[in-house]
């Protein structure tokens, strides 16, 4: 067999070969590239894109959220993210009956802790028991866990920083995938008139509307 052929094949093996890995293997990992991880800087940019139901009374409801999320200040251990989010429900009769009938924009701050290695191993020390498997291929990190109802799977990318690098979440009724994006001049953002939360939980976070402008100064 040609040699260019055979060295082809064991590169593209290595390259899909998937093997296990303990917890204290994945935290190696993390404190392995802590420089890369705890990297942020002003302007980094990524968009995240959800395919998900709503379930309510009237029937389940799938929709699409995009959001373009954008590292605006960093203060202490914490962020200010800019994100500019997309809402669209599926054009059903179940959407309808519950109340979704239209697309809808919205443009929001919210803080964000700062990465850490410290709260990523301490994350991952909480969740150990019920971490099923972790599994390695390439740079790529799969974790399956097993919540009390749902059985949920996490997706890092080791060559990006913690801002960027979970590429996949996935459970029963969502899928969320993200995609880096170049860093963006921050002073080209609107921020005449923002929604600015507590953090970036939805319903369970505090918001108020107003121009804010003045928060890069």
């Amino acid at each position: 067999m040609n040699i260019f052929i055979i060295l082809s094949f064991l590169l593209s093996s290595t390259s899909i070969y998937a093997q296990s890995l303990s917890l204290e293997s994945l935290k190696n990992l993390f404190t392995q590239n802590q420089v890369l991880l705890e990297t942020v800087n002003p302007g980094m940019t990524k968009k995240v894109t959800t395919m998900g139901t709503l379930n309510s009374e009237k029937g389940n409801c799938n929709y699409r959220l995009q959001s373009m999320q954008t590292i605006l200040k960093i203060q202490n251990d914490k962020m200010i993210v800019f994100a500019k989010e997309k809402f669209s429900p599926q054009k059903s009769s179940e959407c309808i009956a519950a109340g979704y009938t239209t697309s809808t924009d919205s443009s929001l701050l919210y803080f964000q802790d700062k990465p850490s290695l410290k709260k990523d191993l301490s994350d991952l020390d909480l969740s150990a028991s019920d971490i099923k498997t972790i599994t390695q291929t390439g740079t790529i990190v799969s974790l399956s866990l097993q919540s009390s109802d749902d059985l949920m799977t996490f997706q890092y990318d080791l060559t990006k920083p913690s801002f960027k690098n979970l590429i996949l979440s996935q459970g029963h009724s969502f899928k969320t995938s993200s995609e880096d994006l170049i860093d963006i001049d921050i002073k080209t953002i609107d921020l005449k008139k923002v929604l600015f939360c507590d953090n970036n939980d939805g319903d369970n976070s505090e918001c108020s509307e107003g121009d804010y402008s003045d928060i890069l100064f």
